[in-house]
């Protein structure tokens, strides 16, 4: 059926154009030829053939993959000008242009990108962070409209690949231009010009044959976002993993689901609801429902992954979007089984003998561990990998060098995490309670609260949720691995694989050494 439908529109296009050359022969006078040529890898989009007389005809051309449109030439090629991002021609008369296409030069090199830690915030007003004591402060965010948009005194003038080297200098020298820098694989000079003749030079050299272009050499940013959270300011881990570049690509989608197993969840915190699940939550430790966190600890790891952010209040989350399904499996000491945590982890990846959950998580956060090696916990971690489904857990805080990594975090199949702390101004470093050793998999902020070493007046932990609608600073490998599920998560709303997701966390992080 296509083909027949094609063939039918050829046909009638066949018929009025033998309609137009008919009517032309009776009345040439009143019409003139456009005729099109093309001189290497492009095209021109447009139609040659007769135009009526005085009809401004719009051309647009496209180049190659690697190639690029050079100068318009042929007998009228200066007929024709620039018409914003195309070119148009007026035909006055019959006209014979010929568009030209150069090949690219290849280039080849080397980036070398040197890795710089953030700068301290000012010290703030606040003294006690709970919801209702909280004072505005200004967002971090950079106005780009704040600077010049380009560098003064300078002007990049693109040739036309076929004007002579002496030709181009000699263009560049009576416009009182001094060179800086030449991009020989396209055309380009970057010269200097006194700030206020700039535009009268821009215009002279427009107008000369075989100028392409002249422009100013415009600033670029780093593309950058900053919630507008009051107590971001006091978040320094998120711009130590670079989050605010993160977030440029995505910040999260409401469909990655991460189960934090954990102490619970204080679900009616104002800066958690937005992202909590309670249909879905369990207390393994009581085998209730009921997941209210009375220790802080579940609280605090939660509101790192995702925190309700740019809502004007509170902290920021590493997750904007997503959704969080609390399974509280430690009381409100912290303490619980390891049977328990083995039971939560097959219930989050739908693999729970009568407890059904709508669908697996994608990213189970555990930050807890035990010294021992319990067989259950094992098996469990290993039917939950086969699954498809991610496990982070914290490596423990007792500072051993010797492999002695806490359990689940050790298994091959869950991604260790332990801390590293601000250090400002130098690289972050290991974080003195952090377990490593050879399984350890990453580090993330953990944060140290024994230092104030930017001198804000605040302690160097990480500032996220706690109960009773409060925010408080705590350190540890518990509070390191919840920013490592949140930047899984936000892996996954962009796209990725979650079979990918481990190897490309393993070669993007940055070695710090021993």
């Amino acid at each position: 059926m296509m083909k027949k439908n094609l063939k039918f529109y050829l046909l009638i296009l066949t018929l009025v154009m033998f309609w137009v050359a008919c009517d032309l022969g009776n009345s040439l006078e009143q019409y003139y030829l456009l005729s099109l040529e093309v001189e290497g890898p492009g095209q021109i989009l447009a139609n040659g053939g007769y135009y009526e007389k005085n009809t401004l005809v719009a051309l647009a051309v496209q180049a190659k993959t690697g190639c690029k449109f050079s100068h318009w030439a042929g007998k009228d090629g200066r007929d024709v000008f620039a018409s914003g991002d195309d070119w148009q021609i007026l035909m006055d008369a019959d006209k014979e242009i010929v568009a030209v296409f150069t090949e690219c030069q290849g280039i080849s090199a080397r980036i070398t990108i040197e890795h710089t830690w953030p700068h301290p915030y000012g010290k703030t007003d606040q003294k006690k962070f709970t919801r209702q004591e909280q004072k505005s402060l200004a967002s971090n965010e950079i106005d780009n409209d704040s600077y010049e948009d380009y560098i003064e005194g300078q002007l990049v003038v693109g040739f036309s690949p076929s004007l002579g080297e002496e030709k181009r200098m000699k263009l560049l020298s009576q416009a009182g231009g001094r060179i800086l820098k030449s991009l020989g694989a396209i055309d380009a000079y970057l010269i200097e010009v006194e700030q206020e003749e700039l535009l009268n030079l821009t215009s002279t050299l427009t107008r000369e044959i075989g100028v392409r272009y002249v422009e100013p050499n415009y600033r670029v940013y780093a593309s950058e976002i900053y919630p507008n959270d009051p107590y971001y300011q006091e978040q320094w881990n998120y711009e130590q993993i670079r989050l605010p570049q993160a977030w440029t690509v995505t910040r999260g989608a409401p469909w990655v689901r991460v189960a934090v197993l954990d102490t619970g969840i204080s679900s009616s915190h104002p800066d958690l609801q937005d992202l909590i699940d309670l249909t879905e939550a369990y207390n393994f430790y009581d085998n209730n429902t009921d997941v209210n966190d009375g220790n802080g600890h579940g609280t605090h790891v939660a509101g790192t992954i995702g925190a309700t952010t740019n809502n004007s209040a509170g902290v920021a989350g590493v997750m904007w979007e997503g959704t969080i399904i609390p399974l509280r499996v430690l009381n409100d000491e912290g303490a619980g089984s390891m049977l328990d945590v083995a039971e939560a982890m097959l219930y989050a990846a739908g693999l729970h003998d009568h407890l059904r959950i709508s669908e697996p998580v994608h990213i189970i956060s555990m930050s807890l561990g035990t010294f021992q090696n319990p067989q259950a916990l094992k098996d469990a971690a290993r039917a939950v990998d086969e699954a498809g489904v991610l496990m982070v857990a914290a490596a423990g805080n007792n500072g051993r060098g010797n492999g002695q990594i806490d359990n689940p975090a050790s298994y091959p199949e869950v991604i260790a995490v332990g801390a590293v702390d601000y250090n400002y101004p130098d690289p972050p470093s290991r974080a003195p309670y952090s377990s490593h050793g050879y399984s350890l998999d990453l580090v993330a902020p953990g944060g140290n609260k024994e230092v104030d070493s930017d001198g804000n007046g605040y302690e160097d932990g990480i500032l996220s949720t706690d109960i009773e609608a409060s925010y408080s600073y705590k350190n540890g490998t518990s509070m390191a691995c919840p920013h490592v599920a949140g930047v899984m998560g936000l892996m996954l709303a962009n796209g990725l694989e979650a079979s990918a997701v481990r190897d490309i966390l393993a070669r993007t992080a940055i070695d710090l050494g021993d």
